[in-house]
């Protein structure tokens, strides 16, 4: 998943259809795998249900898992096979069945 597809993503849960998801605690403390846990550790899971980063991270890693990649629990995510952290930087992937009618 790109930064653009994450960023949609988190758009989209913004929206009706997308559970009206909200920035809990604005701009510094919403956003982020590092925000995204505290919230989660910090009120039980409540806030963190509401944030919508906290979808468009999820989304995000479970595309990178289904790939092969391995993410540790700071958010550090790792190469298939080679043990080598990622450089961070991956084509934006548009999924041609996104188009497709």
């Amino acid at each position: 998943m790109s930064l653009a597809d994450k960023v949609m993503l988190h758009e989209l849960t913004h929206t009706r259809a997308g559970g009206q998801k909200i920035d809990v605690g604005g701009f510094r403390n919403a956003y982020g795998w590092k925000s995204c846990k505290k919230l989660a550790v910090t009120t039980g899971g409540d806030a963190s249900d509401r944030n919508a980063d906290c979808y468009a991270l999820f989304g995000s890693a479970v595309d990178l898992l289904l790939r092969g990649f391995s993410i540790d629990d700071e958010g550090k995510v790792t190469e298939p096979n080679t043990g080598n952290p990622s450089s961070g930087k991956r084509s934006v992937d548009l999924r041609p069945w996104l188009w497709s009618s």
